[in-house]
């Protein structure tokens, strides 16, 4: 679910750009698994830092 959420919100924070969404929802699905609550927007911003 926390993927799915992030693909959303990064693509209406990009404009519409689905590689942007899909980095975002990749980022939020994975602080998510990493954490023993929702992912926190630092975690994420963190883990985008690191994509490729």
């Amino acid at each position: 679910m926390s993927a799915v959420v992030g693909f959303m919100a990064g693509l209406t924070e990009s404009g519409g750009c689905y590689e942007q969404a899909f980095r975002m929802g990749v980022c939020t699905g994975s602080a998510s698994a990493f954490s023993m609550e929702l992912a926190t927007r630092p975690a994420v911003e963190e883990l985008l830092e690191h994509m490729l």
